[in-house]
């Protein structure tokens, strides 16, 4: 998943929380629900949603990190 899509998932999470206090979807009903979503988080809700499973990801942070973190390693980059 690229950095865009994150970002997208990330805004329309927020989107549906507008004012701040957010709330369960009645009859959405997930299988998975995944604290962080950090490069373990991302791949596993990836790996989850492949297998049909439904997966909610919950981020605190929405803001790009201001430290060199696992996200922002790109292949061949080590």
């Amino acid at each position: 998943m690229n950095k865009r899509s994150e970002n997208h998932i990330s805004e329309e999470c927020v989107k549906s929380c507008g004012d701040g206090e957010c709330r369960p979807e009645y009859g959405s009903g997930s299988d998975f629900i995944i604290i962080g979503a950090g490069v373990a988080g991302a791949a596993l809700a990836h790996t989850l949603g492949k297998e049909g499973r439904r997966v909610h990801v919950i981020e605190r942070d929405l803001t790009e990190p201001d430290r060199i973190v696992g996200e922002l390693l790109l292949p061949g980059v080590m």
